[in-house]
């Protein structure tokens, strides 16, 4: 039996960039977006680190 949300398995790269944005936004925490999102905080953590050390490399993430 299979509980629980579906995955999402591809994000658009305006996708990636909007959650990140929004993670950002003073008074947000990471958790409180990703929920809302549907994204687990460890990936949004990810495309946040590589956005930060290369930018462009959060477009051609692969979500496992």
């Amino acid at each position: 039996m299979i509980t629980g949300a579906a995955r999402r398995l591809h994000w658009s790269t305006e996708q990636k960039l909007r959650i990140i944005e929004e993670s950002f936004v003073p008074g947000e925490t990471v958790s409180s977006v990703a929920l809302r999102n549907g994204v687990a905080p460890n990936l949004l953590y990810r495309w946040r680190r590589l956005l930060s050390e290369g930018g462009a490399a959060v477009v051609h993430l692969t979500n496992l």
